[in-house]
């Protein structure tokens, strides 16, 4: 699992079927500082998360998991919310 922050969200008037019900989100990948790592990529949203919320992302195969078939080809899913950070100590 990795952590994330969605920014935004992907609009589209068509979809292919297997993709109906499916939210798109936009998501940046975090480092353990929350610091943004990489380029921001679409990741499928079967949770309902708010713009701005951290998260918890799986991509390939688990991704897939996460849509109502896991045949639909998805690169990333939103699997959880971050609801606190910290140490186990």
């Amino acid at each position: 699992m990795q952590l994330g922050r969605t920014i935004g969200r992907v609009r589209a008037t068509v979809k292919d079927r297997r993709y109906e019900g499916l939210t798109l989100l936009i998501l940046e990948a975090l480092d353990e500082d929350l610091q943004p790592i990489g380029e921001p990529f679409v990741a499928a949203d079967p949770l309902g998360a708010a713009e701005g919320q951290l998260v918890y992302w799986e991509s390939s195969l688990e991704a897939r998991m996460a849509a109502p078939d896991p045949m639909t080809a998805l690169d990333a899913a939103i699997v959880g919310f971050v609801d606190r950070l910290g140490s186990t100590e």
